[in-house]
């Protein structure tokens, strides 16, 4: 399945491919548990994404940017328009408080971001799973409904490696249903 993934990447689809932002999340022996799966797609991201891109999504202008309708949208509350009016040095520590509220859930700012990263910079995102039919059925059932949510919510691609037997079984347990 490697050598599959790296013949589609690089072979059979690479002009295709071309113009996407490639992630390789590979799960030979990462992470530990299937509790640990979110973090380790999370963290993998976000280093691959700085690494391989020069994208650091933690960076200042790129934040504001992702998070600027919510943080227009911030201005015209009740509050915001208040603390804009009567302090602006109090607004400032409420408007940090809010982009952090807003980071600090990964996935919902994976989405954000990864939507800027189309709208506004008209890149693609391909998701590639590897050796994850080399973990538990328990680790690849957690990491499909992962990756079925990115796939959902990123509008991206997902490729995901899994054993045959795992999904024939959990497509008949409902798992594996999307």
């Amino acid at each position: 399945k490697t050598s599959f993934l790296k013949y589609l990447r690089y072979v059979a689809a690479s002009d295709l491919l071309e113009s996407f932002i490639q992630i390789d999340l590979n799960f030979l022996d990462r992470p530990d548990s299937s509790n640990e799966l979110p973090n380790y797609v999370y963290s993998e991201i976000e280093r691959q994404l700085l690494e391989n891109y020069t994208i650091n999504i933690n960076e200042n202008y790129f934040v504001r940017g992702v998070l600027n309708k919510e943080l227009m949208n911030l201005k015209k509350t009740p509050k915001g328009k208040k603390l804009l009016e009567d302090n602006i040095d109090k607004y400032n520590d409420f408007e940090l408080e809010k982009i952090d509220d807003l980071c600090n859930d990964r996935h919902v700012y994976l989405t954000k971001v990864f939507h800027h990263l189309k709208k506004g910079q008209k890149y693609s995102i391909a998701i590639f799973m590897d050796n994850l039919d080399r973990r538990s059925p328990e680790m690849q059932e957690q990491a499909f409904l992962k990756a079925s949510a990115m796939a959902r919510d990123w509008a991206s691609v997902i490729f995901i490696s899994l054993r045959p037997d795992t999904y024939y079984h959990s497509q008949e347990i409902g798992v594996l249903d999307t």
